[in-house]
């Protein structure tokens, strides 16, 4: 059986992150990273008061998470302050 992120990482693992730590999940393609990010991390941070930064390999993807945080959340502009999102050729420059 597969087994995604959220499988992998509960709750009171991603609740001791926010305690100063920089931390990075990687996965293989298919593993729910956003899914994860969107559903779980997003909302709790933005509970906490924490700030995200989602990291993108590509714009398409930046785009992606764009569209799919503005369709979850019915108020998107309320997660413009918790939530940067950049490729990392943005970061770069």
């Amino acid at each position: 059986m597969k087994q995604y992120i959220a499988d992998l990482i509960k709750r009171k693992d991603y609740v001791s992150w926010l305690k100063g730590k920089k931390v990075g999940v990687f996965a293989p393609t298919g593993m729910g990273k956003s899914s994860f990010i969107i559903y779980e991390v997003l909302q709790f941070c933005s509970m906490a008061g924490k700030k995200i930064l989602i990291l993108c390999n590509r714009t398409l993807l930046h785009r992606q998470y764009d569209f799919d945080i503005a369709e979850i959340y019915e108020r998107y502009i309320e997660f413009i302050d918790d939530v940067e999102i950049a490729t990392y050729q943005e970061i770069a420059e």
